[in-house]
């Protein structure tokens, strides 16, 4: 790479062993090679990262540098959560960007990508002096302890320095809880000298009220559709998540709207763009990926939009069969007992509930539900399965409670805000060991073959990301 200190990279930082962020650093490495390929790119990624991954992102051009894995929630330190430990442990790594030996360095963050050739005008024509850095806004947040803009760390451009470097570790030091994650501590150090980019170079582009805000953001914190250089897919989870049900809403043109109105996710109206572009490039992806992209089908715009699978539809239909028969959360809090065990009630579906299955907590004593309401498309948790009142909620599409993500909880304010680390997931007594399986009565004399009738028993087979996570 000849004298790197006289180069402009660009960086991402790829983690440890996260499929969804490995596919989104494949898709950005390519999509980069076409629209920058003279520009040197790196991929930090987390000592202990499987060495398959590390083959696919050096195949997507990214130079693979790695570097320690640091735990700020390891024995002795006292500065983390359950909630940090979950969302923003891997953050640390990322702040290794301010010391590498570049002139400059464009960092992106993994869950972007880039639409156009417009990164060019961000790389030539962006002058950012010495102790500077260069960052869009964070959609309409406001620095709550400058009461100024916060800027969004996924896309910075800057020149590296040993001295930034050490005063964000000496911050890390003596802070605790969300004051230690990476964008609090950037917008604190270069606090007053940030060069403000155009939102079209990290269009996170709310839809609706993002969390923690009382209103929509205003239209000059929104970037157009046709205008966006670089998205950025914030919010879990990314659209490179290896699950048939949630690619179908990547999929669908209409449907960001509906699966991202009030959430974190950021970049949705880009969502059915960046699909067919995985579906182009799916060859060079995971094998998950690869797997789930093909139970889903192709691309969904253009001349697409007419192919069978574009016509797909998440209703029941008035059957309620593929949702597993009990489900229970994946951590417990004790201040919210009605993080139970649930199972499928007797209490007949109806058109209210989109004909979606009624769950019934198993412990009498929460006596709660979880239920769907079709004209919110909100999953929800509550009292009485009739009516919209609820403890918790996940707006979503979703077909099961456990594909549902997202929930989200009532703040001191009275505000509903994104609750991370609600996850609920099918239990082992989801679904009968044995099954009887017989030929109706309804069964045509034309079938001669009835040899996989019988008795078959569960195994201790992995699902695979194909089974959609059910048993075998």
């Amino acid at each position: 790479m000849e004298d790197t200190r006289e180069l402009t990279a660009i960086v991402t930082h790829a983690g440890k062993n996260h499929q969804e962020y490995i596919d989104m650093c494949i898709m950005l490495g390519r999509a980069l090679t076409k629209y920058a390929p003279d520009v040197p790119k790196v991929a930090m990624i987390i000592a202990g990262m499987r060495l398959d991954y590390q083959v696919l992102l050096r195949q997507a051009g990214w130079r693979v540098l790695k570097v320690e894995d640091v735990d700020p929630c390891g024995e002795g330190i006292q500065h983390c959560d359950a909630r940090f430990t979950y969302r923003w442990k891997d953050s640390f790594e990322k702040l290794n960007i301010f010391r590498l030996p570049f002139a400059r360095v464009l960092f992106l963050d993994a869950d972007t990508y880039v639409f156009n050739d417009g990164i060019n005008f961000l790389l030539n024509s962006t002058l950012v002096p010495d102790g500077h850095v260069a960052m869009a806004p964070d959609g309409c947040k406001t620095n709550l302890k400058t009461g100024g803009t916060e800027y969004n760390s996924g896309v910075m451009l800057f020149k590296p320095s040993l001295e930034t470097f050490q005063s964000m570790l000496e911050m890390i030091s003596v802070r605790s809880g969300d004051e230690m994650l990476d964008q609090n501590i950037i917008n604190d150090v270069f606090d007053g000298k940030v060069v403000e980019l155009d939102k079209k170079f990290d269009c996170i582009d709310p839809v609706g009220v993002p969390p923690g805000l009382r209103r929509p953001c205003k239209t000059e914190r929104i970037c157009q559709k046709k205008e966006v250089v670089i998205s950025h897919f914030t919010g879990m989870f990314k659209p490179t998540k290896a699950n048939p049900f949630y690619l179908r809403l990547v999929q669908q043109p209409a449907s960001f709207k509906a699966t991202c109105e009030n959430t974190n996710h950021g970049g949705c109206q880009k969502w059915a763009e960046y699909y067919c572009s995985m579906h182009q490039q799916r060859k060079h992806l995971t094998p998950e990926l690869q797997e789930a992209l093909e139970t889903v089908g192709g691309c969904c715009l253009g001349h697409h939009a007419s192919n069978p699978e574009c016509t797909h539809s998440t209703s029941f239909n008035e059957s309620t069969d593929s949702c597993p028969r009990v489900v229970d959360f994946s951590t417990k809090d004790a201040e919210l007992p009605w993080m139970s065990e649930y199972y499928i009630s007797n209490m007949v579906p109806t058109a209210f509930h989109d004909h979606r299955p009624i769950y019934q907590s198993t412990d009498k004593e929460v006596d709660q539900y979880i239920y769907y309401i079709a004209s919110k498309r909100n999953w929800m948790i509550g009292p009485n399965p009739t009516v919209d009142l609820a403890m918790t909620y996940a707006h979503a599409d979703a077909l099961c409670p456990h594909d549902a993500n997202n929930w989200k909880l009532l703040n001191n304010d009275k505000i509903w805000q994104s609750r991370p680390g609600i996850d609920i997931v099918p239990t082992e007594a989801a679904c009968p060991w044995k099954l009887d399986v017989k030929a109706g009565s309804d069964l045509p004399a034309s079938i001669a073959d009835t040899s996989w009738t019988g008795t078959y028993i569960l195994t201790a087979i992995a699902p695979q990301p194909m089974h959609g996570g059910k048993s075998i």
